[in-house]
């Protein structure tokens, strides 16, 4: 789907989960020079979008790569990127157990992922694969703003 999209590896510690935000904000920021983009990555965004849908799609890659962090218990990979029309964020990792949503307690630390990307307002998709599996979440840059 992407006419563009850069992706990076990351280990499966929860540091990697502040890492892997940031490559995202570099990489689709439209316009934040205080977020030089990673090493690896070229300096211009794959996918630019700003405001809140940027916030949105940070909030949401922030518990796909959690989830990874915490259920996955691999290393993982994030790709982002898109089209002039479309944002995609896709997270994907080695363990072939699929997310299954829960209705977590209030005073619990986790299990609202699925929910999240649900209440998101974004396409959002789990594929299975022969490494694992992939988590997508794919948003609309020419007006969405996600949940209203």
């Amino acid at each position: 789907m992407s006419v563009s999209d850069r992706s990076e590896q990351f280990d499966s510690s929860p540091a990697a989960v502040g890492r892997a935000r940031r490559f995202l904000r570099a990489i689709l920021s439209a316009s934040d020079p205080s977020n030089p983009p990673a090493a690896s990555s070229p300096p211009d965004p794959v996918a630019p979008v700003d405001g809140d849908l940027l916030d949105l799609l940070l909030i949401t890659a922030n518990e796909l790569t959690t989830n990874a962090v915490l259920h996955g218990r691999t290393d993982f990979t994030v790709r982002g990127g898109g089209s002039t029309t479309r944002t995609r964020i896709e997270v994907t990792d080695a363990n072939p157990r699929m997310p299954q949503p829960c209705l977590a307690p209030l005073e619990a630390a986790s299990g609202r992922g699925l929910a999240i990307l649900e209440a998101s307002g974004f396409d959002w998709g789990i594929e299975r694969h022969s490494e694992g599996k992939t988590v997508w979440v794919e948003a609309a840059t020419n007006g969405h703003q996600g949940p209203g």
